[in-house]
Protein backbone atom coordinates (compact mmCIF):
# COMPACT_ATOMS: atom_id res chain seq x y z
CA UNK A 1 0.00 0.00 0.00
CA UNK A 2 3.15 2.24 0.23
CA UNK A 3 2.60 2.79 -3.44
CA UNK A 4 -0.36 4.57 -2.99
CA UNK A 5 -1.59 7.87 -1.05
CA UNK A 6 -5.63 7.51 -0.13
CA UNK A 7 -7.52 10.51 -0.72
CA UNK A 8 -10.69 10.53 1.59
CA UNK A 9 -13.57 13.16 2.34
CA UNK A 10 -17.20 13.46 1.81
CA UNK A 11 -17.27 12.34 -1.86
CA UNK A 12 -18.67 9.75 -4.29
CA UNK A 13 -17.01 10.59 -7.86
CA UNK A 14 -14.34 12.54 -9.80
CA UNK A 15 -15.39 15.50 -11.19
CA UNK A 16 -13.75 14.04 -14.86
CA UNK A 17 -16.88 14.55 -16.96
CA UNK A 18 -17.33 17.29 -20.19
CA UNK A 19 -18.28 19.48 -18.14
CA UNK A 20 -15.09 19.76 -16.21
CA UNK A 21 -12.47 19.22 -18.59
CA UNK A 22 -9.29 22.03 -19.03
CA UNK A 23 -10.83 24.61 -21.02
CA UNK A 24 -7.85 25.41 -22.93
CA UNK A 25 -5.85 21.89 -23.99
CA UNK A 26 -7.27 21.89 -27.69
CA UNK A 27 -6.82 25.21 -29.35
CA UNK A 28 -8.44 26.18 -32.65
CA UNK A 29 -6.34 27.30 -35.58
CA UNK A 30 -7.18 30.37 -36.19
CA UNK A 31 -4.96 30.33 -39.36
CA UNK A 32 -7.29 27.96 -40.92
CA UNK A 33 -10.27 30.25 -40.02
CA UNK A 34 -12.13 32.54 -42.24
CA UNK A 35 -11.58 35.72 -40.26
CA UNK A 36 -13.53 39.11 -41.30
CA UNK A 37 -13.46 42.64 -40.03
CA UNK A 38 -16.64 44.98 -39.51
CA UNK A 39 -15.94 48.87 -39.97
CA UNK A 40 -11.56 48.00 -40.43
CA UNK A 41 -9.78 50.86 -40.89
CA UNK A 42 -8.69 52.66 -44.32
CA UNK A 43 -5.17 52.81 -43.36
CA UNK A 44 -2.14 50.72 -44.98
CA UNK A 45 -0.98 47.84 -43.22
CA UNK A 46 -3.80 47.86 -40.22
CA UNK A 47 -6.37 47.02 -42.20
CA UNK A 48 -6.69 43.24 -42.42
CA UNK A 49 -7.97 41.55 -39.24
CA UNK A 50 -5.84 38.68 -39.79
CA UNK A 51 -3.14 41.06 -38.59
CA UNK A 52 -3.97 40.11 -35.26
CA UNK A 53 -3.32 36.30 -35.14
CA UNK A 54 -0.11 35.14 -34.43
CA UNK A 55 1.10 38.94 -33.90
CA UNK A 56 4.31 40.37 -32.88
CA UNK A 57 4.08 42.72 -29.57
CA UNK A 58 4.86 45.42 -31.67
CA UNK A 59 2.41 47.77 -33.00
CA UNK A 60 2.86 48.27 -36.29
CA UNK A 61 1.80 48.04 -39.44
CA UNK A 62 1.10 44.07 -40.06
CA UNK A 63 0.89 43.55 -36.37
CA UNK A 64 -2.19 45.68 -35.50
CA UNK A 65 -5.70 45.32 -36.85
CA UNK A 66 -7.70 49.08 -36.35
CA UNK A 67 -11.21 49.55 -37.01
CA UNK A 68 -12.15 53.41 -38.12
CA UNK A 69 -12.71 56.85 -35.98
CA UNK A 70 -15.27 56.37 -33.42
CA UNK A 71 -17.23 53.82 -35.50
CA UNK A 72 -18.72 50.30 -34.02
CA UNK A 73 -17.25 47.37 -35.37
CA UNK A 74 -16.96 43.80 -35.16
CA UNK A 75 -14.14 40.67 -35.77
CA UNK A 76 -15.95 37.64 -37.16
CA UNK A 77 -14.10 34.34 -36.85
CA UNK A 78 -15.67 31.03 -38.65
CA UNK A 79 -14.35 28.17 -38.20
CA UNK A 80 -13.92 25.09 -40.84
CA UNK A 81 -15.89 22.99 -38.21
CA UNK A 82 -18.37 23.45 -35.45
CA UNK A 83 -16.95 23.32 -32.22
CA UNK A 84 -17.75 23.53 -28.45
CA UNK A 85 -15.92 27.02 -27.45
CA UNK A 86 -14.53 26.67 -23.60
CA UNK A 87 -12.27 29.93 -23.88
CA UNK A 88 -11.22 32.68 -25.65
CA UNK A 89 -8.24 34.97 -24.89
CA UNK A 90 -8.07 38.38 -26.25
CA UNK A 91 -5.17 41.15 -26.27
CA UNK A 92 -6.25 44.85 -26.39
CA UNK A 93 -3.88 47.53 -28.08
CA UNK A 94 -3.01 50.97 -27.59
CA UNK A 95 -1.63 52.24 -30.63
CA UNK A 96 -1.97 55.75 -30.88
CA UNK A 97 -4.19 56.02 -27.64
CA UNK A 98 -6.81 53.71 -29.32
CA UNK A 99 -8.07 50.45 -27.85
CA UNK A 100 -10.93 48.19 -27.11
CA UNK A 101 -13.06 49.63 -24.19
CA UNK A 102 -16.38 46.57 -24.05
CA UNK A 103 -16.66 43.80 -26.34
CA UNK A 104 -20.35 41.61 -26.88
CA UNK A 105 -20.04 38.10 -27.87
CA UNK A 106 -22.09 36.29 -30.00
CA UNK A 107 -22.59 32.88 -31.84
CA UNK A 108 -21.97 33.27 -35.27
CA UNK A 109 -24.57 31.03 -36.74
CA UNK A 110 -27.95 32.73 -35.12
CA UNK A 111 -26.12 36.50 -33.60
CA UNK A 112 -27.28 35.06 -29.79
CA UNK A 113 -25.46 36.71 -27.12
CA UNK A 114 -22.96 34.30 -25.00
CA UNK A 115 -22.50 34.97 -21.82
CA UNK A 116 -18.85 35.16 -20.46
CA UNK A 117 -16.73 35.24 -17.80
CA UNK A 118 -13.57 36.89 -16.52
CA UNK A 119 -11.27 37.33 -13.66
CA UNK A 120 -11.24 40.42 -12.28
CA UNK A 121 -7.67 41.56 -11.26
CA UNK A 122 -8.80 43.93 -8.76
CA UNK A 123 -10.87 41.38 -6.65
CA UNK A 124 -9.44 38.08 -8.34
CA UNK A 125 -13.04 37.06 -8.14
CA UNK A 126 -14.69 35.76 -11.18
CA UNK A 127 -17.17 38.06 -13.23
CA UNK A 128 -20.11 37.21 -15.63
CA UNK A 129 -20.73 39.62 -18.34
CA UNK A 130 -23.33 39.26 -21.32
CA UNK A 131 -23.83 42.28 -23.12
CA UNK A 132 -20.97 44.67 -22.03
CA UNK A 133 -17.30 42.93 -21.42
CA UNK A 134 -14.94 45.27 -20.49
CA UNK A 135 -11.45 44.60 -21.96
CA UNK A 136 -8.03 45.16 -20.14
CA UNK A 137 -6.34 48.11 -22.09
CA UNK A 138 -2.63 46.73 -21.68
CA UNK A 139 -0.38 44.84 -23.21
CA UNK A 140 -1.90 41.82 -21.14
CA UNK A 141 -3.62 38.27 -22.45
CA UNK A 142 -7.06 38.27 -21.04
CA UNK A 143 -9.42 35.04 -20.79
CA UNK A 144 -12.88 34.94 -21.46
CA UNK A 145 -15.08 31.88 -20.27
CA UNK A 146 -17.75 30.41 -22.14
CA UNK A 147 -20.26 30.01 -19.39
CA UNK A 148 -23.86 28.82 -21.83
CA UNK A 149 -25.14 25.39 -21.46
CA UNK A 150 -23.95 22.69 -23.29
CA UNK A 151 -26.83 23.43 -25.62
CA UNK A 152 -25.91 26.49 -26.50
CA UNK A 153 -22.32 26.18 -27.17
CA UNK A 154 -22.54 22.56 -28.50
CA UNK A 155 -22.10 23.07 -32.74
CA UNK A 156 -20.73 26.69 -32.97
CA UNK A 157 -19.99 27.65 -36.31
CA UNK A 158 -18.25 30.92 -35.15
CA UNK A 159 -18.11 33.88 -32.95
CA UNK A 160 -18.60 37.31 -33.63
CA UNK A 161 -16.96 39.81 -31.16
CA UNK A 162 -18.60 42.83 -31.12
CA UNK A 163 -16.33 46.14 -30.56
CA UNK A 164 -19.06 48.49 -28.55
CA UNK A 165 -17.16 51.13 -27.07
CA UNK A 166 -13.82 52.01 -27.28
CA UNK A 167 -10.57 54.47 -26.15
CA UNK A 168 -9.33 57.44 -27.95
CA UNK A 169 -10.18 57.52 -32.03
CA UNK A 170 -11.17 53.64 -32.50
CA UNK A 171 -11.32 49.90 -30.84
CA UNK A 172 -8.91 47.06 -31.78
CA UNK A 173 -7.98 44.15 -30.54
CA UNK A 174 -5.17 40.99 -30.48
CA UNK A 175 -6.83 37.45 -30.39
CA UNK A 176 -5.77 34.22 -29.47
CA UNK A 177 -7.55 30.57 -29.13
CA UNK A 178 -4.84 29.38 -26.72
CA UNK A 179 -3.10 30.25 -23.81
CA UNK A 180 0.32 29.43 -25.06
CA UNK A 181 0.72 32.81 -26.64
CA UNK A 182 4.16 33.15 -26.47
CA UNK A 183 4.58 29.97 -28.44
CA UNK A 184 5.87 30.82 -32.08
CA UNK A 185 4.36 29.92 -34.00
CA UNK A 186 1.22 30.50 -32.07
CA UNK A 187 -1.06 28.48 -33.42
CA UNK A 188 1.03 25.17 -32.69
CA UNK A 189 1.18 22.55 -29.56
CA UNK A 190 4.33 21.02 -29.36
CA UNK A 191 2.20 17.92 -30.44
CA UNK A 192 -0.40 18.03 -33.45
CA UNK A 193 -3.59 16.23 -34.08
CA UNK A 194 -2.60 14.40 -37.32
CA UNK A 195 -4.14 12.05 -39.93
CA UNK A 196 -2.60 10.23 -43.02
CA UNK A 197 -4.50 7.87 -45.32
CA UNK A 198 -3.99 5.09 -47.67
CA UNK A 199 -6.22 4.61 -50.58
CA UNK A 200 -8.08 7.06 -53.29
CA UNK A 201 -9.90 9.13 -50.31
CA UNK A 202 -11.22 12.36 -51.78
CA UNK A 203 -12.73 15.32 -50.24
CA UNK A 204 -16.22 16.40 -50.23
CA UNK A 205 -17.56 19.99 -49.39
CA UNK A 206 -21.67 19.27 -49.80
CA UNK A 207 -23.28 23.30 -50.10
CA UNK A 208 -25.66 22.16 -47.28
CA UNK A 209 -22.99 20.77 -44.87
CA UNK A 210 -20.90 22.90 -42.74
CA UNK A 211 -17.36 21.56 -43.18
CA UNK A 212 -15.72 19.35 -45.24
CA UNK A 213 -15.08 15.30 -44.90
CA UNK A 214 -13.28 12.54 -46.39
CA UNK A 215 -15.15 9.65 -48.68
CA UNK A 216 -13.77 6.33 -49.62
CA UNK A 217 -15.32 5.56 -52.64
CA UNK A 218 -15.01 1.74 -54.49
CA UNK A 219 -16.86 -0.59 -57.15
CA UNK A 220 -18.78 -3.01 -55.03
CA UNK A 221 -17.26 -5.85 -57.30
CA UNK A 222 -14.03 -4.48 -55.98
CA UNK A 223 -14.13 -4.68 -52.02
CA UNK A 224 -12.09 -8.02 -51.61
CA UNK A 225 -9.65 -6.89 -53.65
CA UNK A 226 -5.86 -6.04 -51.37
CA UNK A 227 -6.31 -2.46 -52.38
CA UNK A 228 -9.61 -1.74 -51.01
CA UNK A 229 -8.78 -3.73 -47.91
CA UNK A 230 -5.40 -1.55 -47.13
CA UNK A 231 -7.51 1.41 -47.95
CA UNK A 232 -7.68 3.06 -44.56
CA UNK A 233 -7.80 6.34 -42.60
CA UNK A 234 -5.36 6.75 -39.57
CA UNK A 235 -6.95 9.73 -36.94
CA UNK A 236 -4.27 10.47 -34.05
CA UNK A 237 -6.09 13.00 -31.51
CA UNK A 238 -4.65 14.72 -28.33
CA UNK A 239 -5.51 13.78 -25.53
CA UNK A 240 -4.66 16.27 -23.34
CA UNK A 241 -5.28 14.14 -20.32
CA UNK A 242 -5.38 11.01 -18.85
CA UNK A 243 -9.02 9.68 -17.89
CA UNK A 244 -11.83 7.95 -19.44
CA UNK A 245 -13.41 9.34 -22.47
CA UNK A 246 -16.75 8.87 -24.56
CA UNK A 247 -15.27 9.09 -28.14
CA UNK A 248 -18.18 9.58 -30.96
CA UNK A 249 -18.11 9.38 -34.63
CA UNK A 250 -19.52 12.30 -36.06
CA UNK A 251 -21.06 10.62 -39.59
CA UNK A 252 -22.66 13.28 -42.22
CA UNK A 253 -25.89 12.03 -43.66
CA UNK A 254 -26.08 10.39 -46.71
CA UNK A 255 -28.82 13.11 -47.76
CA UNK A 256 -26.35 15.63 -47.92
CA UNK A 257 -24.67 14.03 -51.54
CA UNK A 258 -27.94 11.52 -52.29
CA UNK A 259 -25.64 8.83 -51.44
CA UNK A 260 -27.52 6.39 -48.97
CA UNK A 261 -27.65 3.69 -51.27
CA UNK A 262 -23.82 3.19 -51.87
CA UNK A 263 -23.17 4.26 -47.96
CA UNK A 264 -22.31 0.77 -46.09
CA UNK A 265 -20.26 0.20 -42.43
CA UNK A 266 -17.28 1.68 -41.64
CA UNK A 267 -14.56 -0.56 -39.28
CA UNK A 268 -12.79 1.78 -36.55
CA UNK A 269 -10.04 0.27 -34.78
CA UNK A 270 -9.68 1.99 -31.66
CA UNK A 271 -6.39 1.98 -30.09
CA UNK A 272 -6.03 3.18 -26.79
CA UNK A 273 -3.77 2.49 -24.74
CA UNK A 274 -0.19 0.55 -25.57
CA UNK A 275 -1.82 -3.56 -24.43
CA UNK A 276 -5.49 -3.77 -26.71
CA UNK A 277 -7.17 -2.67 -30.13
CA UNK A 278 -10.65 -2.31 -30.09
CA UNK A 279 -12.95 -3.26 -33.29
CA UNK A 280 -16.10 -1.19 -33.72
CA UNK A 281 -18.16 -1.83 -36.90
CA UNK A 282 -20.22 1.43 -37.93
CA UNK A 283 -23.17 1.62 -40.00
CA UNK A 284 -22.90 4.76 -42.49
CA UNK A 285 -26.80 4.48 -43.58
CA UNK A 286 -27.92 7.83 -41.55
CA UNK A 287 -29.79 10.07 -43.90
CA UNK A 288 -29.07 13.47 -41.52
CA UNK A 289 -25.48 14.27 -39.58
CA UNK A 290 -25.27 12.05 -36.70
CA UNK A 291 -22.82 11.51 -33.96
CA UNK A 292 -22.24 7.57 -33.17
CA UNK A 293 -20.88 6.78 -29.38
CA UNK A 294 -18.79 4.55 -30.60
CA UNK A 295 -16.27 3.53 -27.44
CA UNK A 296 -16.03 4.53 -23.85
CA UNK A 297 -12.90 3.92 -21.62
CA UNK A 298 -9.62 4.71 -20.76
CA UNK A 299 -7.02 6.56 -23.10
CA UNK A 300 -3.36 7.65 -21.22
CA UNK A 301 -2.52 11.05 -21.83
CA UNK A 302 -0.82 11.98 -25.67
CA UNK A 303 3.29 12.09 -25.38
CA UNK A 304 5.86 11.30 -27.62
CA UNK A 305 6.22 7.54 -26.29
CA UNK A 306 2.02 6.97 -27.54
CA UNK A 307 -0.85 8.76 -28.43
CA UNK A 308 -4.49 6.69 -28.72
CA UNK A 309 -5.37 6.64 -32.34
CA UNK A 310 -8.27 4.99 -34.59
CA UNK A 311 -7.93 3.69 -38.15
CA UNK A 312 -11.32 3.68 -40.35
CA UNK A 313 -11.93 1.55 -43.06
CA UNK A 314 -14.53 -0.25 -45.16
CA UNK A 315 -16.11 -3.31 -43.60
CA UNK A 316 -15.74 -5.41 -46.35
CA UNK A 317 -17.61 -8.10 -44.90
CA UNK A 318 -20.98 -5.84 -44.21
CA UNK A 319 -23.94 -6.49 -45.92
CA UNK A 320 -24.51 -4.32 -49.72
CA UNK A 321 -27.72 -2.44 -51.13
CA UNK A 322 -28.88 -4.56 -54.18
CA UNK A 323 -29.27 -1.70 -56.62
CA UNK A 324 -26.17 -0.10 -55.38
CA UNK A 325 -23.26 -0.25 -57.71
CA UNK A 326 -20.62 1.46 -55.36
CA UNK A 327 -19.60 1.45 -51.64
CA UNK A 328 -18.18 4.49 -49.91
CA UNK A 329 -17.50 5.23 -45.73
CA UNK A 330 -17.25 9.02 -44.89
CA UNK A 331 -15.05 10.54 -42.07
CA UNK A 332 -15.46 13.77 -40.89
CA UNK A 333 -14.14 13.91 -37.46
CA UNK A 334 -14.34 11.94 -34.18
CA UNK A 335 -15.01 13.77 -30.87
CA UNK A 336 -13.17 12.48 -27.40
CA UNK A 337 -15.52 13.73 -24.78
CA UNK A 338 -14.13 13.39 -20.86
CA UNK A 339 -16.61 11.43 -19.13
CA UNK A 340 -16.73 10.45 -15.19
CA UNK A 341 -14.31 8.12 -14.36
CA UNK A 342 -15.76 6.81 -11.10
CA UNK A 343 -19.29 7.02 -9.78
CA UNK A 344 -18.48 4.62 -6.31
CA UNK A 345 -15.71 6.25 -4.55
CA UNK A 346 -18.07 6.47 -1.20
CA UNK A 347 -15.45 9.03 0.55
CA UNK A 348 -11.88 6.97 -0.76
CA UNK A 349 -10.03 7.26 -4.02
CA UNK A 350 -6.70 5.33 -4.23
CA UNK A 351 -3.96 7.42 -6.22
CA UNK A 352 -0.55 5.58 -7.44
CA UNK A 353 2.23 7.75 -6.07
CA UNK A 354 4.45 7.09 -9.32
CA UNK A 355 2.65 9.28 -11.52
CA UNK A 356 5.31 8.58 -14.68
CA UNK A 357 4.58 5.07 -14.15
CA UNK A 358 4.64 3.32 -17.67
CA UNK A 359 1.85 1.85 -16.30
CA UNK A 360 -0.91 4.84 -16.70
CA UNK A 361 -0.70 4.00 -20.79
CA UNK A 362 -3.03 0.94 -19.94
CA UNK A 363 -4.96 2.55 -17.32
CA UNK A 364 -5.67 4.87 -14.39
CA UNK A 365 -3.62 5.76 -11.78
CA UNK A 366 -6.41 6.75 -9.50
CA UNK A 367 -9.21 4.07 -8.62
CA UNK A 368 -11.34 3.01 -6.11
CA UNK A 369 -11.57 0.34 -3.18
CA UNK A 370 -12.25 -3.10 -4.39
CA UNK A 371 -15.04 -2.84 -2.21
CA UNK A 372 -16.24 0.80 -1.44
CA UNK A 373 -17.56 2.06 1.67
CA UNK A 374 -21.47 2.59 2.72
CA UNK A 375 -23.34 5.09 0.72
CA UNK A 376 -23.70 8.84 2.11
CA UNK A 377 -20.01 7.78 3.85
CA UNK A 378 -17.49 10.66 5.27
CA UNK A 379 -14.15 9.59 5.79
CA UNK A 380 -12.17 12.10 7.90
CA UNK A 381 -9.11 9.39 8.40
CA UNK A 382 -6.67 7.06 6.78
CA UNK A 383 -3.39 5.19 7.56
CA UNK A 384 -2.19 2.04 6.84
CA UNK A 385 -0.35 -0.37 9.57
CA UNK A 386 0.47 -4.20 10.10
CA UNK A 387 -1.98 -6.15 12.39
CA UNK A 388 1.30 -7.77 13.89
CA UNK A 389 5.18 -7.76 13.58
CA UNK A 390 5.04 -10.67 11.67
CA UNK A 391 2.06 -10.08 8.96
CA UNK A 392 3.26 -9.38 5.75
CA UNK A 393 0.15 -7.78 4.45
CA UNK A 394 -0.15 -4.31 5.21
CA UNK A 395 -3.95 -3.11 6.07
CA UNK A 396 -5.85 -0.12 5.41
CA UNK A 397 -7.52 1.62 8.52
CA UNK A 398 -10.70 4.65 7.33
CA UNK A 399 -12.27 6.41 10.26
CA UNK A 400 -15.20 8.86 10.16
CA UNK A 401 -18.93 8.82 9.99
CA UNK A 402 -20.83 6.16 8.32
CA UNK A 403 -22.28 2.63 9.50
CA UNK A 404 -22.47 -0.62 7.38
CA UNK A 405 -25.74 -1.76 6.16
CA UNK A 406 -25.93 -5.12 7.85
CA UNK A 407 -24.54 -3.59 11.09
CA UNK A 408 -21.26 -5.16 10.76
CA UNK A 409 -19.01 -2.03 11.44
CA UNK A 410 -19.44 1.23 12.65
CA UNK A 411 -17.27 4.04 11.77
CA UNK A 412 -14.34 2.55 11.65
CA UNK A 413 -13.06 -0.22 9.56
CA UNK A 414 -10.23 -2.10 7.79
CA UNK A 415 -9.28 -2.68 4.41
CA UNK A 416 -6.75 -5.94 3.54
CA UNK A 417 -7.08 -8.10 0.81
CA UNK A 418 -9.54 -6.16 -1.75
CA UNK A 419 -12.25 -6.91 1.67
CA UNK A 420 -13.71 -4.11 3.99
CA UNK A 421 -14.05 -5.56 7.64
CA UNK A 422 -15.16 -4.60 10.84
CA UNK A 423 -13.02 -4.28 13.94
CA UNK A 424 -13.56 -5.67 16.94
CA UNK A 425 -16.89 -4.72 19.06
CA UNK A 426 -18.30 -3.20 15.85
CA UNK A 427 -16.38 0.00 15.85
CA UNK A 428 -16.99 3.18 17.66
CA UNK A 429 -20.12 4.91 18.35
CA UNK A 430 -19.12 8.53 17.19
CA UNK A 431 -17.28 10.20 14.70
CA UNK A 432 -13.98 9.08 14.09
CA UNK A 433 -11.69 12.33 13.06
CA UNK A 434 -7.91 10.92 12.94
CA UNK A 435 -5.78 8.09 13.55
CA UNK A 436 -2.18 6.95 13.65
CA UNK A 437 -0.76 3.05 13.85
CA UNK A 438 2.48 2.79 15.65
CA UNK A 439 3.96 -0.82 16.53
CA UNK A 440 0.69 -2.60 16.11
CA UNK A 441 -1.06 0.08 18.13
CA UNK A 442 -4.22 2.08 15.94
CA UNK A 443 -5.28 5.34 18.25
CA UNK A 444 -8.21 6.70 17.24
CA UNK A 445 -9.39 10.24 18.09
CA UNK A 446 -12.79 12.01 17.47
CA UNK A 447 -15.93 12.49 19.34
CA UNK A 448 -17.47 9.41 21.17
CA UNK A 449 -17.26 7.78 24.37
CA UNK A 450 -17.46 4.09 24.25
CA UNK A 451 -17.33 1.46 21.11
CA UNK A 452 -19.86 0.83 19.05
CA UNK A 453 -21.58 -2.60 21.03
CA UNK A 454 -21.14 0.16 24.26
CA UNK A 455 -18.95 -2.93 25.80
CA UNK A 456 -15.65 -0.62 26.40
CA UNK A 457 -15.68 3.08 27.55
CA UNK A 458 -13.34 5.29 25.33
CA UNK A 459 -13.92 8.92 25.79
CA UNK A 460 -12.55 10.62 22.63
CA UNK A 461 -9.44 8.83 22.62
CA UNK A 462 -9.08 5.18 22.05
CA UNK A 463 -5.97 2.16 21.39
CA UNK A 464 -6.96 -0.58 19.42
CA UNK A 465 -4.56 -3.35 19.45
CA UNK A 466 -4.28 -5.08 16.06
CA UNK A 467 -2.84 -7.82 17.17
CA UNK A 468 -5.20 -9.01 19.88
CA UNK A 469 -8.17 -7.18 18.46
CA UNK A 470 -8.79 -5.15 21.62
CA UNK A 471 -9.97 -1.85 22.84
CA UNK A 472 -8.72 -0.21 25.60
CA UNK A 473 -8.73 3.52 26.74
CA UNK A 474 -5.66 5.86 27.01
CA UNK A 475 -5.93 6.98 30.69
CA UNK A 476 -9.51 8.15 31.66
CA UNK A 477 -10.19 9.06 28.02
CA UNK A 478 -10.22 13.33 27.41
CA UNK A 479 -12.88 15.90 28.15
CA UNK A 480 -13.72 16.91 24.66
CA UNK A 481 -13.11 16.13 20.73
CA UNK A 482 -9.63 15.33 19.55
CA UNK A 483 -9.10 16.05 16.47
CA UNK A 484 -5.26 15.53 15.29
CA UNK A 485 -3.77 12.12 16.32
CA UNK A 486 0.03 11.83 15.05
CA UNK A 487 3.12 9.98 16.26
CA UNK A 488 5.29 12.72 18.04
CA UNK A 489 8.73 11.06 16.99
CA UNK A 490 10.35 14.68 18.69
CA UNK A 491 9.80 12.73 22.26
CA UNK A 492 10.09 9.30 21.38
CA UNK A 493 9.70 5.99 18.59
CA UNK A 494 6.04 5.24 21.21
CA UNK A 495 4.93 8.79 21.46
CA UNK A 496 1.58 10.00 20.57
CA UNK A 497 0.62 13.52 19.74
CA UNK A 498 -3.03 14.94 20.14
CA UNK A 499 -5.09 18.10 19.43
CA UNK A 500 -8.03 19.28 19.93
CA UNK A 501 -10.72 21.04 21.68
CA UNK A 502 -10.21 19.26 25.04
CA UNK A 503 -8.89 21.30 28.72
CA UNK A 504 -8.45 17.45 30.49
CA UNK A 505 -6.79 14.56 30.31
CA UNK A 506 -8.58 12.36 32.75
CA UNK A 507 -7.00 10.24 35.49
CA UNK A 508 -7.29 6.28 34.92
CA UNK A 509 -8.22 3.85 37.83
CA UNK A 510 -4.60 3.48 39.11
CA UNK A 511 -4.85 4.75 42.66
CA UNK A 512 -2.94 8.19 42.84
CA UNK A 513 -3.71 8.75 39.62
CA UNK A 514 -4.57 12.57 39.01
CA UNK A 515 -6.49 14.64 36.14
CA UNK A 516 -4.32 17.01 34.17
CA UNK A 517 -4.63 19.91 32.61
CA UNK A 518 -4.25 20.38 29.19
CA UNK A 519 -4.68 23.20 26.24
CA UNK A 520 -5.58 21.13 23.26
CA UNK A 521 -2.51 19.59 23.50
CA UNK A 522 -1.43 16.11 24.99
CA UNK A 523 1.10 13.55 24.50
CA UNK A 524 0.70 10.11 25.42
CA UNK A 525 3.41 7.83 26.54
CA UNK A 526 2.30 4.34 24.83
CA UNK A 527 5.73 2.24 27.09
CA UNK A 528 4.60 4.23 29.92
CA UNK A 529 1.14 3.99 29.97
CA UNK A 530 0.67 7.69 31.06
CA UNK A 531 0.04 11.33 29.89
CA UNK A 532 3.27 12.76 29.41
CA UNK A 533 4.29 16.56 29.98
CA UNK A 534 3.86 18.95 26.63
CA UNK A 535 7.18 20.76 27.06
CA UNK A 536 7.99 23.76 25.19
CA UNK A 537 4.14 24.60 23.98
CA UNK A 538 1.56 25.98 26.00
CA UNK A 539 -1.06 27.59 24.02
CA UNK A 540 -3.67 25.51 22.09
CA UNK A 541 -2.07 24.48 18.47
CA UNK A 542 -4.06 24.27 15.09
CA UNK A 543 -1.51 22.15 13.66
CA UNK A 544 0.28 19.26 14.69
CA UNK A 545 2.21 16.76 12.33
CA UNK A 546 4.92 14.34 12.53
CA UNK A 547 6.88 13.26 9.63
CA UNK A 548 7.21 9.19 9.89
CA UNK A 549 6.70 8.18 6.45
CA UNK A 550 9.39 4.75 6.02
CA UNK A 551 10.25 5.33 9.22
CA UNK A 552 12.97 7.80 8.51
CA UNK A 553 15.39 8.72 11.66
CA UNK A 554 15.68 11.88 13.16
CA UNK A 555 11.90 13.04 11.96
CA UNK A 556 11.03 16.38 13.12
CA UNK A 557 7.10 17.27 14.19
CA UNK A 558 5.60 20.66 13.47
CA UNK A 559 3.20 22.94 15.57
CA UNK A 560 1.47 25.81 14.74
CA UNK A 561 -1.15 27.83 16.10
CA UNK A 562 -1.55 31.66 17.92
CA UNK A 563 2.14 30.66 19.06
CA UNK A 564 4.14 33.63 19.91
CA UNK A 565 7.26 31.75 22.48
CA UNK A 566 8.28 28.03 22.85
CA UNK A 567 10.70 27.55 25.63
CA UNK A 568 12.98 30.51 25.29
CA UNK A 569 12.73 31.13 21.70
CA UNK A 570 10.63 33.52 19.93
CA UNK A 571 7.99 31.24 17.69
CA UNK A 572 5.92 33.19 15.59
CA UNK A 573 2.93 30.98 14.51
CA UNK A 574 5.33 27.94 14.43
CA UNK A 575 7.35 25.88 15.50
CA UNK A 576 9.61 22.56 14.13
CA UNK A 577 10.90 19.95 17.30
CA UNK A 578 13.57 18.11 16.25
CA UNK A 579 14.90 14.67 17.46
CA UNK A 580 18.76 15.77 17.25
CA UNK A 581 20.51 17.40 20.07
Amino acid sequence: MHESVYAVGAFSSTVDSSSHAALDTQPVNLNACTVTGGNSAEIDGFSDPKNIICTSDTESAGNTWLMRDKLTGYYRIDFPFKITPTILWLMNTRYNGRGTKAIRIEAAQNNQVLQMSYIDPSTNAEVFCTQSCPLLHTYEWQAFRFVDNEETLSNITGIIINIIDWYGMGGDARVYADNAFNRPPCNLKPMLASSAYTGDWTETSPSSYHGSYLTLSVNKNDLQLESTQNASLTMVPIVPESGFYKVYMSIPGCQNTNTCQSRSTARVAIVMDSMHTLIATVSQRNSVDQDVLIHRGYAPASSNGFSPYLTVSIDTDAEVDDQATSVEVVVDNFRFERDTSYTNLNGVLQIYQDQTSPIRLNGPLYYPLSQSLPNNTIVYAATTGFPNVTHAEETLYLGGQFNSPDGSYANIAQYSNSVISPLNNTGINGIVYSMACINGLLYVGGSFNSTADSQVVVKNIAQYNTTSSSWSSLGGGIDETVTTVTPYSPFGSMAVGLRGNFKTLYADDTPGSVNVTADGLAIWDAVGMMWAGTPYVKSAPTLLFADVWDDRPNNMALVAGPLSAVAALEANGAVLLDTTP
